[in-house]
């Protein structure tokens, strides 16, 4: 049966939830995840560590104040402080919880941020005038926000560590979490009873602490499993999670969904849901090297690529790019157990008509997509549109298709498309080898 697109389609919901990137042929679809967020709590005139320092309000998840879940990989909940009180003597900016299983694993303070003071100081300047919409931002103004960020940044490394020191058991000592340049993040360990707080001061860009439970403390980003497994044992486990279904899709159903929520984040959302799947644990502790990775990329245009190098090096896999999607290539990456993330070129027609094939497929798994005939390569997005990633987690080489998820939410898990459109529409692919 050959399937044809629906006349209307209730496409409103999705419209904020797409990334909608450059335009350029080398552009990159967004910035690290959360970089464009500016928003923080109000301030409270109130003192917190004790709380958060609280093992039976760990214990019962439960932590003082209003808390509200933001998007992350879904099965492992995070949420945000709504308001940011004192935590050992200055103002928080954003204060997170993980959780697993409903207990509290681990807190992050962000202090200081420089992407998301600039971001805010050029917001407020905005506001009040001081800069116009649209025109480039003076040298003599950014030279000033460099010099209040300093400032901050220069009280918070004279007050942290000493409030730190009174309140620890015995003396910090300097722990390293991480392994790639980009990641890599030193800390100031703290013991205070039976939590171990790490705190990050890193000059020019960031100031945060992690508060940990002690026998949780690691010093890398790695599931357990992957930090005690060989090489041979992680290609085994991923050859493994390939299936092989009825009508032929070879699938890889255990990739996770990372939410992106409103978020222009998708390149990174889909990186996280790749890496995640290999291993990766970058979580609450990686919030300081986050702040690295969104300077970087502010800083570089080309910076993507050295972040999914810095992901995949955590990971203990080696990441290949290339300039477009292989059909070819592709199948033999699924069929060892690795996904592959494809940035191309979005069109929302062309979206409606997968979503809308994705349920008929549902219904009746003889639907077939349009040839790739001339007629519906015209409707494919050209080399203008909007950039956006997804992850291909499969194939079905009789029908030649390639099935592929979003950072959407489940609902827009295991979608299909025509090999030659996605060939024709990628920009960048990323292959992973363990």
């Amino acid at each position: 049966m050959k399937f044809r697109p629906l006349s209307f389609f209730t496409w409103a919901a999705l419209l904020g939830l797409v990334c909608l990137g450059g335009h350029q042929a080398n552009a990159i679809p967004e910035v690290f995840a959360g970089a464009n967020n500016t928003s923080t709590g109000a301030q409270v005139d109130e003192e917190r560590a004790e709380d958060l320092l609280d093992g039976y309000r760990w214990a019962k998840g439960e932590l003082q104040g209003e808390w509200a879940a933001v998007p992350g990989i879904a099965g492992a909940e995070k949420k945000r402080r709504t308001t940011n009180p004192r935590v050992f003597g200055s103002y928080g900016e954003i204060i997170e919880a993980a959780y697993h299983r409903d207990q509290v694993k681990a807190v992050s303070v962000s202090y200081l941020d420089r992407a998301r003071f600039f971001e805010a100081a050029q917001v407020d300047a905005l506001k009040r005038g001081v800069l116009a919409q649209g025109e480039e931002v003076p040298v003599r103004w950014k030279q000033q926000t460099a010099k209040a960020f300093r400032k901050r940044f220069e009280a918070l490394e004279g007050s942290l560590p000493e409030i730190l020191k009174e309140r620890a058991d015995r003396s910090p000592r300097r722990a390293t979490v991480g392994r790639s340049r980009l990641l890599k993040t030193e800390f100031e360990d703290y013991e205070i009873g039976d939590f171990q707080v790490r705190l990050a001061l890193e000059e020019d860009l960031a100031v945060g602490l992690v508060i940990l439970k002690r026998e949780g403390v690691v010093d890398h980003f790695r599931a357990p499993w992957l930090e005690s497994g060989s090489r041979r044992d992680r290609e085994e486990t991923f050859r493994a999670a390939v299936t092989t279904t009825d009508n032929r899709d070879v699938l890889i159903p255990e990739v996770p969904i990372y939410l992106q929520g409103n978020r222009p984040d998708c390149g990174i959302c889909t990186l996280g849901m790749v890496t995640h799947y290999f291993g990766l644990r970058f979580g609450i502790q990686g919030a300081v090297a986050g702040a690295r990775v969104r300077a970087s990329n502010l800083r570089r245009g080309d910076g993507i690529l050295e972040i999914y190098d810095a992901f995949a090096e955590e990971a203990g896999v080696r990441c290949q790019s290339a300039p477009s999607f292989d059909f070819k290539r592709a199948q033999k990456s699924i069929e060892s157990g690795c996904p592959v993330i494809v940035f191309r070129r979005f069109d929302a027609d062309r979206n409606r008509m997968h979503s809308q094939f994705a349920a008929a497929f549902a219904k009746d798994a003889s639907a077939l997509l349009p040839a790739a005939d001339a007629e519906d390569r015209a409707t494919w997005p050209g080399d203008e549109a909007p950039a956006h990633a997804s992850v291909v987690t499969g194939f079905n080489a009789e029908r030649g298709e390639v099935i592929f998820m979003e950072s959407w939410g489940e609902h827009v898990r295991d979608r299909r498309m025509r090999f030659e459109e996605l060939e024709a529409t990628s920009y960048k692919a990323f292959y992973f080898k363990p």
